[in-house]
């Protein structure tokens, strides 16, 4: 399943946009240009195989902890509670900001049935599209974003990209949830059934 799992999480801002930049050394965070990631990624994937996806991920998945207390900092630093104490749309908002700010692109969140999470990104750094992928491929973003969305619940959390730009999708979208469900929901795709019909079925 972790071919596939991802994390990211927003919504349009509600609230006047605000401008303090993100502070890099203080964050322990470097500039990293994305065409650096995808050149990684392609060289990767070229002599190592499907391997090379699980090794990207664990990059992510160092950098979520990081991430994630450089946002605390940054909405800290706009005049905001602690991310644990926003209110919903709140949230939604300064993360959709935050990873806009930071270069990954622009999400959207929505509940599909009650069950998960949907989240979009029609513009998602990672994402590489003309590449032709057979599967979801953003996979140091899968890490990083899934770490960072279990910080801000304080609990474990599973992502599953279910649709990706580097596959020919017009978007990407990645399911939130526990791991039993996400895992229930993977099961079900492998069997051929499509993500939505198994979200469905298993929300009764």
């Amino acid at each position: 399943m972790r071919r596939n799992s991802c994390a990211v999480l927003g919504a349009e801002p509600f609230f006047e946009s605000v401008t303090a930049p993100l502070n890099l050394p203080a964050d322990a965070l470097v500039a990293f240009p994305r065409e650096s990631l995808l050149a990684l990624r392609a060289a990767m994937r070229r002599d190592a195989g499907d391997a090379a996806d699980t090794w990207l991920q664990e990059g992510g998945f160092a950098a979520g902890a990081p991430v994630f207390a450089a946002f605390e900092r940054w909405t800290a630093a706009q005049g905001f509670d602690a991310p644990s104490a926003l209110g919903l749309d709140q949230f939604r908002a300064l993360a959709a900001q935050f990873f806009r700010d930071s270069g990954w692109g622009d999400v959207t969140v929505t509940s599909l049935h009650g069950l998960v999470a949907a989240l979009d990104a029609p513009d998602w750094a990672e994402s590489e599209p003309g590449t032709a992928f057979p599967y979801p491929s953003c996979h140091y973003s899968a890490g990083l974003l899934a770490e960072f969305f279990s910080h801000v619940a304080d609990a474990p959390l599973a992502a599953l990209e279910v649709e990706c730009r580097s596959c020919g999708g017009a978007h990407c979208r990645f399911l939130i949830g526990s791991q039993s469900v996400l895992t229930a929901i993977y099961e079900r795709m492998s069997t051929g059934m499509d993500y939505a019909g198994a979200v469905a079925l298993l929300a009764g």
